[in-house]
């Protein structure tokens, strides 16, 4: 199996980095270094080993999650495969300037073990919308509980409204091909369209699959949050658990968008805007989001020297035919 192509320095890649700087020298700006310092060293290393092992456990989790999917296309990959797989696409996600390279890096490793291309790349997109519901879901149900700690309740109203809007778009997706015209320029989106929505229409035939993924997600997406929990009492930011999650949630919901380098920026200006309304210091919101950041980079440096090692083998084995 061919190995996939690390992403140029394209001019989506540039405007995301641009993104990114420009936020971080922004927050940066009103920040004294020093202070940033030593809050970001005098951080016990208990609590950085404790949420490590929390963003780690969301491996096997996310890992199953996909193979539920997949057992709805009646694909039965092997577990130990998706599972390397998820963690190597976290690295990409990580570490390369793209926002989409972790995603191809999982299409082609389930492709290259013998699910079809088709399944491999609709299973991996079905896996990411499902998580971005479940993280909806997951927002919802918190602000009910931290509504009345916040200074200004009305926050809970975006994050409502997204929960139709997402909620629509899923309505919207069982007719997508369907909503496109059917002129030459547009035959090939048409057609992507009708193949994610025959396999999106085999995961709502399968009520258990549904249950299963949104469940999965949650799980998922709280152990994240619990790590950041965890990491901003190291640091010493003492607001209730639940403002806790819903901040952190927010934030790293924000940092999902395709904007910028891995969440970079963008997290760090959500953070230090949301926790700043329980009147959390900026110089604490920041170092959370940059030590939470760096903690996701270095959980996933072993699958990149996982994925190297396998891909030196497949040079090898190639050479060898």
């Amino acid at each position: 199996m061919r190995s996939p192509r690390v992403p140029g320095m394209d001019i989506k890649t540039i405007i995301k980095f641009c993104v990114s700087l420009g936020l971080m020298v922004w927050i940066f700006h009103s920040i004294d270094f020093e202070e940033f310092r030593v809050t970001l060293t005098s951080l016990p290393g208990a609590f950085l080993i404790y949420a490590s092992v929390l963003i780690l456990l969301q491996i096997p989790i996310l890992a199953y999650r996909w193979f539920c999917i997949l057992n709805a296309f009646h694909e039965q990959p092997e577990w130990k495969m998706l599972c390397k797989a998820t963690y190597v696409g976290i690295f990409f996600n990580q570490a390369l300037p793209g926002s989409v390279g972790g995603d191809l890096v999982r299409i082609m490793q389930l492709h290259g073990n013998g699910v079809s291309l088709r399944n491999s790349a609709n299973s991996v997109i079905l896996e990411r919308l499902s998580g971005l519901y479940a993280l909806v879901i997951l927002m919802v149900i918190i602000s009910s509980i931290v509504a009345p700690m916040l200074p200004d309740q009305s926050l809970v109203i975006p994050i409502l409204a997204l929960l139709g809007l997402v909620t629509l778009g899923f309505i919207l997706l069982a007719y997508a091909d369907q909503l496109v015209p059917g002129w030459r320029p547009f035959i090939f989106i048409k057609k992507a369209l009708a193949s994610i929505r025959i396999d999106y229409l085999k995961v709502l035939k399968s009520p258990g699959t549904i249950v299963y993924t949104l469940i999965l997600g949650v799980i998922g997406w709280s152990l994240n949050l619990w790590a950041i929990y965890i990491l901003g009492v190291g640091i010493g930011i003492d607001i209730p658990l639940a403002a806790f999650f819903f901040f952190g949630g927010l934030s790293v919901l924000a940092s999902v968008l395709p904007i910028s380098m891995a969440g970079w920026g963008v997290r760090e200006g959500a953070m230090v805007a949301l926790f700043g309304l329980m009147e959390v210091p900026s110089l604490h919101a920041m170092s959370l989001s940059v030590t939470f950041g760096v903690l996701m980079l270095l959980t996933s440096l072993p699958a990149g020297i996982l994925w190297l090692r396998s891909d030196e083998r497949s040079k090898q084995r190639d050479l060898i035919k």
